[in-house]
C-alpha cells in the first residue's frame, strides 16, 4: 500500500513538472510573439577617441540578446582598408569622415537609403534620409551632447543608440537616459579631485592650496597654458597627464583648458585682466582655436599627436603625416604658432586591438625645453640675453657674404642699432658702419677653406675667434647618437676632421670665427656644407651629414657662449635643409640637434614660402618677414615670370600629385621654350617623358633652376636689395606700389592714356605729391576724365604706399 502511493505521489510530481514546463513553453512563446522588432544601428566615424567606448558599448549591446538590438560601428581607417556593407541597416549615424571615406561608402549607403534606412550624416558629404515626421536640425541638436560626451562617458553612446531606436524604429520599450556631459569650457588637472572646473579662481583656488604633495601654484612662477580637444578625455589625455607632470617637475605652473563650442573661448582662463596669466601656450588644437593669441600676446607653440603612426613608424619615417592630414601644421601656422613638435604616437594594443596614444619621452622632454626656453628670453632682461647673430658666408671671402634679397652688411648695422637702443648688450662702435663691419668680416669673421690654410693662421693670429679644442670637441661628439656618429665618420672621418682645423704644438683646434659686438652679442658665420668647391650644390643637399666644424660650432652656442637665441640672418641658410625628417621633426634629427632647447629667429624674405616652410618646420624657426627689393618693370617679365610662378605652384602643391604633375610639364615647357635647358646643359628628356618619376633628380634641377632665376631678378632690379628696418620712398616706392597693383590698373589707365609712364605718373602725384586722387586724374587724364576703377587702384595706392 505504501509503495502504490509512493508511486501515486512520484507520478503526481511528474505531471505538475510537465505542466510547470509546458507553462513556462506558453509563456516564453508569447514573450517571442510579443518581443520588440530587431534593430540593426551602425556608426561610422572618424574619431578614434571613440574607439574604446564603442567596443564596449556595441559588445554590451550585442551580448544582451532582451534588447534585441544589433550594434556595430566602423571607423575611417577599417572603412578605407575593408569593403563595409550597410545595405540592411535600420539606422546609420555617420560623424566626422573624411571625403575619401565618404566616397568610399556611398554606394553602400545609397543602397541602405533605398532599402528604407534611417541615415543622420554629420559634417560628411553623404546624403541623409531623415523621416519628414522629424527635423534633422532637432535630431542633431539631441545627438550632439550624446556624440560629444561620448569619449568622456561610455553610458553616452549606449543612451545615443537607444535614442536611434527609441525615435526611428518605435523602439518605445526603451529608456532613453539623460547625457551626461563634461562641461563645454573648463580647466583639467589630472590631481583635482573632479579633475575639471569651470571657473579659474576654483582653480587656482585649489592649485595654490593644494595637499597632495604635488606641485603647488605660485604665482612668481611662470605658468605654460595647454590647449587640448575635449575629446581627449579620456583615451588621448595621457600626453596632457605626461606634459603636466614634467612641467610641474621643473616647477612651472599649467593651465590646461579645452573649449568644445566656437563662441566660448578661453581667453578669460589666459588673460582674465590687463597682463596674461600664462607665459606660453602648447596648443595641440588646430581646427578653430578656442583662444585669441595676438590678444594673449604670448607663444603658441605647436604640439601635435600622431595618430597615424606608432612610434617606431615616426622614428624611421620621412613624412610623419599622411598629406591630407598636414593641416596639423598649416592650419597653425596660419595664426602665428611655431615649434610644430610631434610629441606622441598611436599605438594598438595587440591583445585588443584597440588603438591608444603614447608619448615619446624624449620629444616631450625637447618640448618643454623649448617651451622653457621661450619663457626665458621673454623674461630676462635685454642686456642680459645672449644673441648669437649668423650669417652666411658658404663660398668664403666677401664676395659670398649674402642673403636672398637683403643687403647684409647695412642690415646688420641697422639691426645691431635697434637692439642698442631697446637696452641689447650692444657696442655700435665696433662696427660703426657697413665697411668696418665688411673688413672685420673678412679678417676674423668669414670661413676659409682648406686650400688656404694661411689664411686660417692669419685669422687665428688675431686673437679675435674662438678656438675648441679637439678633446672638448670629442667630448661633445660622443653624446651625440650612434647613428648620427656614423654618418659623419663615414663622410668626413674622425674628429675633428680637416675643415676650419687649425694645429699647434699643443694639438689641434676647431677654429670659429665670430665678431664680438659686446659680452653678450655676437656674429659669426654659418659654417659651410662642405670644403668650399661647389657650394652651391652642397647647402640644400638632405643627404650629406654636416662636418665636424659645422657640428662644433652649433654646440659651442649650446654649450660653452650659452646663446639665449640665435638670429639665422637672412634666406638661404643651410642648417634646415640638413638630413632628417621633412616636417614633425625628431630631437635627434640634424636640424634639431644643431638648434637644441635655443629659440631661432629668421628674418625671412616674404616671398620665399616654400622655403620658408623649411625653415619654420625643419629648422624650429620664427619667421620675421621682410619685405622684396622694389620691385618695377625691369623684374622678370613674360614667360620668365610664369616660369617662377610654376616653381612656386610646383613647391606649395603637395595634397594632388595630378595637379603637381601638371605644374612639371608647364616647368619643362616654359625652361625649353626660353632655352633655359641648353643654358644649364640639361636634357629634360627623363622628366617629360614620366612625370612623376626622378623626383629627386627633377627637385635638384629646380634648385639650380631656381638659382638662375634668383640671379636674373637680381640682375633686373636695378634699385638693388632690400635693407632691413627701412621702406621704399620716392621712385622706388612708386615703383613697387605699381607692381603691386598689377597689370589690372595700367590697363585701366591705357584706357584714357596710353602712355607708358601715365600709370607711374599717376601714382607719384598721389602718393609722393599728395595730390588729391580726383585732381590728379584731371592732370593725367584731362578734366572730366576720372574713372571709378582707377580711384579704387588709387585708393589701394595709398594704403599700400602708407603700410
Amino acid at each position: 500500500m505504501e509503495a502504490q502511493n509512493m508511486n501515486t505521489r512520484t507520478a503526481i510530481k511528474v505531471i505538475t513538472v510537465l505542466i510547470m514546463v509546458m507553462l513556462a513553453l506558453a509563456m516564453v512563446g508569447t514573450a517571442v510573439a510579443d518581443a520588440e522588432p530587431h534593430v540593426d544601428i551602425a556608426i561610422v566615424t572618424g574619431y578614434t577617441s571613440h574607439q574604446i567606448p564603442l567596443e564596449h558599448v556595441t559588445t554590451e549591446i550585442n551580448a544582451n540578446a532582451s534588447l534585441n538590438i544589433t550594434a556595430s560601428y566602423y571607423l575611417s581607417d577599417i572603412v578605407m582598408s575593408e569593403d563595409i556593407d550597410l545595405d540592411e541597416m535600420d539606422v546609420i549615424y555617420i560623424n566626422m569622415i573624411s571625403a575619401a571615406t565618404a566616397r568610399k561608402i556611398n554606394a553602400t549607403i545609397e543602397d541602405a537609403i533605398a532599402n528604407g534606412a534611417v541615415v543622420i550624416d554629420d559634417n560628411t558629404l553623404l546624403n541623409e534620409n531623415i523621416p519628414d515626421t522629424h527635423n534633422p536640425n532637432d535630431v542633431r541638436k539631441a545627438i550632439d551632447p550624446y556624440w560629444t560626451n561620448g569619449a568622456y562617458n561610455e553610458t553616452n553612446l549606449k543612451n545615443l543608440i537607444f535614442y536611434l531606436a527609441y525615435e526611428f524604429c518605435n523602439r518605445t520599450d526603451l529608456v532613453v537616459g539623460d547625457p551626461i556631459k563634461l562641461p563645454t569650457r573648463a580647466i583639467y588637472h589630472p590631481d583635482m579631485p573632479k579633475r575639471f572646473c569651470e571657473d579659474l579662481d576654483e582653480y587656482l583656488e585649489w592649485y595654490g592650496n593644494r595637499t597632495d604633495g604635488g606641485h603647488v601654484y605660485n604665482a612668481n612662477l611662470p605658468t605654460v597654458g595647454i590647449a587640448f580637444y575635449k575629446s581627449y578625455y579620456p583615451f588621448q589625455i595621457e600626453p596632457i597627464d605626461t606634459l603636466v607632470r614634467e612641467f610641474e617637475s621643473r616647477n612651472i605652473n599649467v593651465l590646461p583648458f579645452y573649449s568644445a563650442s566656437r563662441k566660448k573661448k578661453c581667453d578669460l582662463y589666459l588673460k582674465p585682466d590687463d597682463e596674461s596669466l600664462v607665459d606660453a601656450i602648447l596648443s595641440f588644437t588646430y581646427f578653430s582655436l578656442k583662444f585669441d593669441p595676438e590678444s594673449v600676446g604670448v607663444p603658441v607653440i605647436n604640439a601635435m599627436i600622431d595618430n597615424y603612426m606608432n612610434r617606431t613608424e615616426w622614428e624611421e619615417s620621412s613624412h610623419p603625416l599622411p598629406t591630407n592630414k598636414m593641416m596639423k601644421i598649416d592650419l597653425p601656422e596660419l595664426v602665428g604658432a611655431i615649434d610644430p613638435i610631434i610629441v606622441a604616437a598611436t599605438e594598438i594594443d595587440p591583445e585588443t586591438g584597440i588603438k591608444q596614444t603614447q608619448t615619446i619621452d624624449y620629444q616631450v622632454d625637447w618640448l618643454v625645453n623649448r617651451t622653457i626656453a621661450q619663457i626665458n628670453i621673454r623674461e630676462k632682461a635685454n642686456n642680459d640675453k645672449k644673441v648669437a647673430i649668423i650669417y652666411y658666408n658658404h663660398g668664403g671671402g666677401k664676395n659670398n657674404i649674402g642673403a636672398s634679397y637683403l643687403d647684409v652688411a647695412p642690415s646688420v648695422c641697422n639691426l645691431l642699432e635697434a637692439m642698442s637702443a631697446a637696452g641689447y648688450d650692444v657696442n655700435t662702435s665696433i662696427v660703426p658702419n657697413e665697411t668696418v663691419l665688411i673688413d672685420t668680416m673678412l679678417s676674423s669673421g668669414n670661413n676659409v677653406g682648406t686650400c688656404a690654410p694661411g689664411v686660417l693662421k692669419k685669422m687665428v693670429e688675431t686673437g679675435k675667434v674662438e678656438l675648441i679644442p679637439e678633446a672638448t670637441y670629442e667630448g661633445w661628439f660622443m653624446e651625440l647618437p650612434s647613428n648620427r656618429r656614423q654618418e659623419v665618420l663615414e663622410r668626413w672621418g674622425p674628429a675633428p676632421g680637416e675643415i676650419m682645423v687649425w694645429e699647434n704644438e699643443t694639438g689641434k683646434y676647431l677654429v670659429i670665427p665670430k665678431i664680438d659686438i659686446g659680452d653678450n652679442v655676437m656674429l659669426a658665420p654659418q659654417p659651410t656644407r662642405g670644403w668650399l668647391q661647389n657650394n652651391e650644390a652642397l647647402y640644400h643637399d638632405k643627404e650629406l651629414a654636416p662636418h665636424h666644424q659645422y657640428i662644433a660650432f652649433y654646440l659651442w652656442l649650446q654649450k660653452e657662449y650659452g646663446a639665449d637665441v640665435i638670429v639665422h640672418f637672412g634666406r638661404h641658410g643651410t642648417q634646415e635643409w640638413l638630413p632628417g625628417k621633412q616636417f614633425g621633426v625628431s630631437r635627434y634629427d640634424w636640424p634639431s640637434i644643431m638648434v637644441g632647447n635655443m629659440p631661432v629667429v629668421y628674418p625671412y624674405v616674404m616671398d620665399g614660402l616654400g622655403e620658408g616652410n623649411q625653415a619654420k618646420r625643419r629648422g624650429s624657426a620664427v619667421i620675421i618677414d621682410h619685405l622684396v627689393p622694389p620691385i618695377i618693370t625691369a623684374g622678370l617679365y613674360g614667360n620668365y615670370s610664369e616660369l617662377a610662378d610654376g616653381v612656386l605652384a610646383y613647391e606649395l602643391q603637395v595634397a594632388n600629385p595630378t595637379l603637381k604633375a601638371h605644374h612639371r610639364a608647364e616647368i619643362i615647357n616654359l625652361t625649353r621654350k626660353l632655352h633655359i635647358d641648353e643654358r644649364l646643359g640639361i636634357d629634360l628628356t627623363p622628366f617629360a617623358e614620366n612625370l612623376t618619376a626622378n623626383q629627386t633628380e627633377f627637385e635638384e634641377f629646380l634648385e639650380d633652376l631656381g638659382h638662375l632665376l634668383d640671379d636674373m631678378r637680381s640682375a633686373s632690379m636695378p634699385y638693388g636689395l632690400h635693407i632691413l628696418g627701412t621702406s621704399p620712398h620716392g621712385d622706388k616706392l612708386v615703383g613697387m606700389v605699381n607692381s603691386m597693383l598689377g597689370h589690372s590698373f595700367a590697363d585701366d589707365v591705357s584706357a584714357f592714356n596710353d602712355s607708358a609712364e601715365a600709370p607711374l605718373t599717376l601714382l607719384d602725384l598721389v602718393i609722393n605729391q599728395g595730390v588729391p586722387i580726383p585732381d590728379a586724374q584731371d592732370r593725367v587724364f584731362g578734366a572730366g576724365n576720372n574713372s571709378t576703377s582707377i580711384e579704387a587702384h588709387l585708393e589701394n595706392a595709398l594704403n599700400y604706399a602708407q603700410n
